[in-house]
C-alpha cells in the first residue's frame, strides 16, 4: 500500500502560501506532511512526497510521472481569510469519484472533531473555482484545508491536535486502502 502526501506549499519564498501573524502556510504544510507520513508508515504504508523547495507546477509535473489510476494523493494546505475565518474543509474536483467522495468524508469527519466543520466541497465552489493538482492529476485526490491560520485559535487547536490529527488521518487511510484493495 502507499500514498502520496503533498506540502500544498513549500518553504521556497517562492511558494510559501498565505502568511498570517500566527504561522506561514508552508511552514505548517511541510510539518503536518511529516507527521502523517511518519504516522502512515508505522502503519505499513509507504509514502513518496514531494521534495521539499518545489513550486506548484514543478509538484505537479513530479507527481504525473508517479500517479497512476488507482493511487491515493492528498495535497495539505491551510485556508487564510480574516481573523474570524475557522474551520477545516476538504475539495475535490467537481467529477469526483465515488472513493473520492467517500474518502473525503471520512477525512472531514476527522477534521470536524477538532475544527468547526466546513464540509467537503467541489473546486468550483471553492474562491478559485479550478485547482491543479485536482484536474491534472490521476488517481483518488483530495485537497485538505486544515484550518484557518489566520484565525489564532484555529492554529493553537491544530499545535494542540497536530499528533492525533495525523494519527486518526493515517488509521483512516489505512482502513480506506484495504478495503478498496489500493
Amino acid at each position: 500500500m502507499r500514498a502520496y502526501i503533498s506540502a500544498g506549499h513549500t518553504r521556497n519564498l517562492k511558494d510559501k502560501g498565505a502568511v498570517s501573524p500566527f504561522a506561514v502556510e508552508g511552514e505548517l504544510t511541510h510539518e503536518f506532511r511529516n507527521i502523517l507520513n511518519n504516522e502512515l508508515r508505522l502503519l505499513g504504508i509507504s509514502t513518496i512526497s514531494d521534495p521539499d523547495t518545489t513550486i506548484a507546477g514543478d509538484t505537479i509535473r513530479f507527481y504525473r510521472t508517479l500517479l497512476k489510476e488507482k493511487c491515493l494523493f492528498i495535497d495539505i494546505h491551510f485556508n487564510a481569510g480574516s481573523p474570524q475565518a475557522n474551520g477545516a474543509e476538504i475539495i475535490i474536483a467537481d467529477a469526483a469519484t465515488k472513493l473520492e467522495i467517500e474518502l473525503a468524508n471520512t477525512l472531514q469527519s476527522i477534521l470536524a472533531i477538532h475544527f468547526r466543520n466546513r464540509g467537503v466541497k467541489r473546486e468550483r465552489d471553492t474562491a478559485r473555482k479550478q485547482i491543479g493538482v485536482l484536474r491534472q492529476l490521476p488517481g483518488i485526490n483530495l485537497l485538505l484545508e486544515i484550518c484557518f491560520i489566520s484565525n489564532k485559535n484555529d492554529v493553537d487547536i491544530y499545535h494542540n491536535n497536530k499528533n492525533k490529527l495525523a494519527k486518526q488521518f493515517a488509521v483512516a487511510i489505512l482502513n480506506f486502502l484495504t478495503k478498496n484493495k489500493l
